[in-house]
């Protein structure tokens, strides 16, 4: 029996400041709702999803990354090098895999890098006291 798989792979890229010259990036997707030939669910039921990364969406062949539950719907990777990165997901039912969904890409930015910075010395400060009395205290 045909797995299918509901499309399209939701790819988003979340950058944050918290890597230098690396991002987060979050794929998301729908679980199918039927088998290829329009069964039911429980014909051929989910047992997980195939995750393959590439660096381009013409590239040959995707490497397998990783096999997550059947119910994850989400995997965020993080520490990801600046560039293009793009996933493909197959649905696996009892062993078998889906075909190869509609295959999404992000373009990852670089960071610039953190810099070190001195912190500042010889900070003073000045109260002034009202008008009516004289003088300014100085610490």
């Amino acid at each position: 029996m045909k797995l299918t798989h509901t499309l399209p792979l939701a790819l988003i890229a979340l950058v944050l400041p918290l890597f230098a010259h690396a991002g987060n990036v979050v794929v998301s997707w729908t679980p199918p709702t039927t088998c290829a030939d329009g069964s039911a669910l429980t014909n051929c039921p989910t047992t997980g999803f195939e995750i393959s990364k590439g660096s381009t969406p013409t590239d040959a062949a995707y490497t397998a990354i990783e096999t997550l539950s059947a119910t994850t719907t989400s995997k965020t990777y993080t520490n990801v090098a600046p560039g293009q990165v793009c996933f493909s997901l197959k649905t696996v039912s009892n062993g078998q895999k889906s075909a190869e969904s509609t295959r999404a890409c992000a373009d990852v930015p670089s960071l610039p890098p953190k810099a070190d910075v001195t912190p500042a010395t010889g900070l003073r400060i000045v109260l002034r006291r009202p008008s009516s009395m004289s003088g300014d205290i100085q610490r």
